[in-house]
């Protein structure tokens, strides 16, 4: 068997149940390791997703994973001894480091036992709140990569304690603990890359390229509206149906997709799906799509979505976040809700207004988020002469 390239890749939760955009994009990136023959242990927490054997075996199942680990709170008291003094009486004396660290003292011990059994070439960190895992003492010359997914500084503004310098000097300081961070945004790039000492890349979100549209396909609905329930976006859907929603013509049809259903009541023109397995068909069957967050950070990924099916999408300020162009990217951004509904009806009411901006929106796509686009910007880290260094190097120490 030929030598491959190892990473080992930490993301907290469970990445095929698609409900999120931050999963959608681990898949992305599992599924460019997975064409380049990159073998990959995944590792995640055991406080979100994972629940069953069922859905670990999964990612190995789909060629996505070698292998599964799940990381533990606790470990069991089958041996109490070995529980006392390998847990209960060490974790007295450890403290979380920080405002960000979500590490817990035996998620260390577990990790740290991960990386004495195998060496890899890579370590990928998902989120800032994991990167305490990281002891380079066990570590054995893997590259470490922090792939932020977001600017957390600014997420967590509205915490009690947030004081803008404290909070973003710490989150800059564990950036820097990585040998490398990588970006999901043009406007998280610029931050990063102004304040880290460390080597920063733009990766990313991509998608499949749906930009060709099939005139079979009956549009049945007006706008799609596409998101989970974390707090923004609850924020953001019940000011799109209680300020946005009445200026609108009551002929108008609405799907609503995703976990933010829980929070939208029942209207006749309003169909509600909790979950789809693919949004292909929605997409395609809608004309406009539409993103009414008032806060957050970030890219949205349901936006780059929307685009690689060349969708115009009407959106707030926030809905161009992260966006490499701020303009002629498809996105018609609304000041306030009156601008909002109003530039829902003019696309829907003039074709040559609405063939503009769904131009707009495949040439924006095709230009920044296609997957070859993606895997270009992977091609530069994971390319076959960094690889075969890599394993040059590898043999080399192993034969030390």
């Amino acid at each position: 068997m030929k030598d491959r390239i190892k990473i080992l890749y930490f993301f907290p939760e469970n990445p095929l149940l698609k409900n999120a955009g931050n999963k959608t994009r681990v898949l992305n990136l599992l599924d460019y390791f997975k064409s380049k023959d990159i073998l990959v242990d995944f590792v995640s927490d055991d406080i979100f997703d994972f629940k069953t054997e069922e859905e670990k075996v999964q990612l190995v199942n789909k060629g996505l994973a070698n292998q599964v680990t799940i990381l533990k709170r606790k470990p069991k008291k089958d041996n109490l001894f070995k529980y006392l003094t390998e847990y209960k009486i060490p974790r007295k004396f450890y403290k979380k480091k920080g405002h960000y660290s979500r590490v817990w003292f035996y998620h260390k011990i577990h990790f740290k036992q991960l990386l004495k059994e195998t060496k890899y070439d890579y370590i990928i960190i998902s989120y800032i709140f994991f990167m305490d895992l990281i002891d380079r003492e066990y570590t054995k010359g893997a590259k470490v990569i922090l792939d932020t997914h977001d600017f957390i500084t600014a997420n967590c503004q509205y915490e009690k304690d947030f004081l803008l310098g404290a909070w973003f000097q710490e989150e800059i300081e564990i950036a820097n603990k990585a040998d490398e961070v990588w970006a999901i945004s043009n406007d998280e790039y610029y931050v990063f890359t102004q304040f880290c000492k460390n080597e920063v890349r733009l990766i990313p979100f991509w998608e499949e390229d749906n930009t060709k549209e099939d005139i079979n396909i009956r549009k049945e609905y007006d706008l799609i509206y596409v998101a989970s329930d974390n707090p923004h976006n609850i924020k953001s859907c019940q000011w799109f149906f209680s300020e946005v929603y009445p200026l609108l013509p009551p002929t108008i049809t609405i799907c609503v997709i995703g976990k933010i259903t829980n929070h939208v009541e029942e209207y006749s023109n309003v169909t509600k799906i909790r979950f789809v397995e693919s949004l292909k068909e929605y997409y395609q069957r809608t004309r406009i799509s539409v993103c009414p967050m008032l806060t957050g950070t970030g890219v949205k990924v349901k936006v780059i979505e929307a685009l690689s099916y060349g969708l115009p999408i009407v959106c707030t300020l926030r809905g161009v976040d992260g966006l490499s162009n701020k303009t002629n990217n498809g996105c018609w951004v609304a000041e306030n809700e009156k601008e909002f509904a109003e530039n829902i009806i003019k696309l829907l009411n003039n074709p040559e207004l609405y063939k503009k901006y769904k131009k707009q929106s495949v040439e924006y796509f095709l230009e920044n988020y296609s997957k070859e686009i993606g895997y270009k910007k992977l091609d530069s880290i994971f390319s076959k002469e960094n690889v075969d260094t890599i394993l040059s190097n590898n043999m080399n120490s192993n034969k030390l």
